[in-house]
């Protein structure tokens, strides 16, 4: 088995569950040979690749920040006049 012997374990499990659900594309009557089963773990290593490059660019793209709409201004001008109105208005200690 020295096609899979540098094989991470992960992989070969993910391999040997494909072979035994039938979801490999070999024979199904027969057990694939060591190289048939180093393909099957080196393809669900590439497909691991790619989500991890995905991730990798999802982790280093940057935010974009979102422009306000106008009204996200008019509710802030409305908070505005509401904190303007209350800090104009006399307290009863002041009254």
């Amino acid at each position: 088995m020295t096609a899979i012997e540098d094989s991470p374990l992960w992989a070969l499990t993910e391999a040997v569950r494909l072979v035994l659900k039938g979801e490999w594309s070999g024979n199904a009557a027969f057990a694939p040979t060591p190289p048939q089963l180093a393909e099957i773990v080196s393809q669900r290593m590439q497909e691991a690749r790619l989500v991890k490059h995905r991730f990798e660019r999802l982790l280093r793209a940057e935010v974009e920040p979102s422009k306000p709409t106008a009204e996200d201004y008019e509710k802030r001008a409305a908070q505005v006049d509401e904190l303007v109105a209350k800090s104009l208005k006399p307290t009863a200690a002041y009254a």
